[in-house]
Parts: C-alpha cells; structure tokens; sequence
C-alpha cells in the first residue's frame, strides 16, 4: 500500500488515537488507473 501511496494511487489518513491505523481511500489517479485496468480486463473477457 505503501507503494501505490508513493505512486499518488491511494491516500491515507491516519487516527488522531493511534497513528498506526490508517484509512485508505484510492486518489482521482488511482481512480483513473482502475478504470484502465477494469476496461482491460472486460476486454479480456470477450
């Protein structure tokens, strides 16, 4: 997750109780790459 954060795929937002939980969210650039990826695979389908 990590890495797709440094990609600018996803976003997080940490608990203001324990930093060590996250909430995740995918960013409009992540967005966009799983609509590509999602049209790739419904082409693959057919």
């Amino acid at each position: 997750m990590s890495q797709l954060a440094d990609e600018k795929l996803l976003i997080f937002k940490s608990s203001p109780s324990d930093s060590r939980k996250r909430r995740w969210w995918l960013s409009k650039a992540g967005f966009a790459r799983h609509d590509e990826m999602m049209a790739l695979a419904l082409t693959a389908e057919t």
